[in-house]
């Protein structure tokens, strides 16, 4: 697509802070952790050892510090496809190789999935339209093998009770996701 769309150079400022993240390089470690509720931000953030950044723009909320040593950054993306796409592109533009992990609830279709269980996603059925933007709707969404397998580590390592496999991400809560009894009947 071409047109007059804002350039690159218009949502960020001199220093390269984004404009809707408010972040700016050396701000944002490679680790990053992405949920969507600004209170499970502020949680996990609290488990942190240090915290050097704090910041919320708009409804993104965002804290970086170190957890165990390590230098990490997490990230209340707000709810969707779309807040999250706008985080991932902008954390890229000032983050050198990041490695995201999206943390935060998840519905199950298994029974054997019970509340609190750890999910680690191999892949997701993408089931929204946001990601057709940037790659064609066959393409499919595949976890590095490196972060799955380090999740998985890690998940044994703690103790939890844990799952491994392919889940779908759908861009709307009720109608994308088959609720019925709100009023708001989906489609068959």
């Amino acid at each position: 697509m071409s047109g007059d769309y804002e350039s690159a150079e218009r949502i960020q400022d001199s220093e390269g802070r984004q404009y809707h993240i408010g972040l700016a390089p050396g701000e944002v470690e490679q680790r990053i952790l992405t949920c969507g509720d600004p209170a499970r931000a502020k949680r996990i953030s609290e488990r942190f050892d240090t915290v050097r950044i704090s910041r919320i723009q708009r409804e993104f909320t965002t804290f970086t510090g170190t957890f165990e040593g390590v230098p990490v950054t997490v990230m209340a993306t707000g709810i969707g496809c779309d807040n999250t796409e706008i985080a991932v592109i902008e954390l890229c533009q000032i983050v050198e190789n990041p490695t995201f992990i999206r943390v935060g609830t998840s519905g199950s279709l298994r029974e054997e999935v019970e509340v609190e269980d750890l999910v680690i996603s191999t892949a997701a059925c993408r089931l929204e339209n946001t990601s057709t933007w940037f790659v064609p709707e066959g393409y499919p969404a595949v976890a590095h093998h490196e972060v799955v397998q380090a999740l998985i580590a890690t998940a044994t390592a703690s103790g939890s009770k844990w799952h491994v496999g392919i889940t779908a991400t759908a861009s709307g809560f009720y109608g994308a996701q088959g609720r019925q009894g709100l009023g708001f009947p989906p489609l068959d």
